[in-house]
């Protein structure tokens, strides 16, 4: 959670394991709350790399960007995004935004990717 005129970034690289997952779910708890996402998922062999994110503002002029990048390299392996960004009433004069990039390198290989933006807000 965060309170108001607060940045967070994170920068997350995930490789490895069989089944690799992260959960994040981040709420904007202040106004002028900045939120910055990035993440890299590689996936070789018959591996599974799997991100699911939520992002809720709540407050006025919050900012959030989330880029999610992922590679994978083999028929079998796979990553999964599903990316979930709430924008509430009283956020007011917010600036949010997703981007995905994925890189196949194997004819097979899969990457299911899921983007929600819920805008309640009126002035976005």
């Amino acid at each position: 959670m965060q309170e108001d005129s607060i940045t967070y970034e994170l920068t997350e690289v995930s490789t490895g394991g069989k089944l690799g997952r992260c959960n994040l779910h981040i709420q904007q708890l202040g106004p002028d709350t900045v939120t910055e996402l990035s993440t890299l998922h590689l996936s070789v062999v018959d591996q599974t790399q799997d991100l699911h994110s939520t992002l809720v503002l709540d407050h006025p002029r919050g900012y959030s960007r989330q880029l999610h990048k992922c590679i994978v390299t083999h028929s079998q392996g796979q990553a999964v995004f599903y990316g979930n960004i709430k924008v509430n009433r009283y956020a007011q004069q917010t600036d949010a935004g997703q981007l995905t990039r994925s890189l196949l390198l194997e004819p097979c290989a899969t990457v299911n990717v899921k983007l929600n933006l819920l805008i309640v807000a009126d002035d976005v």
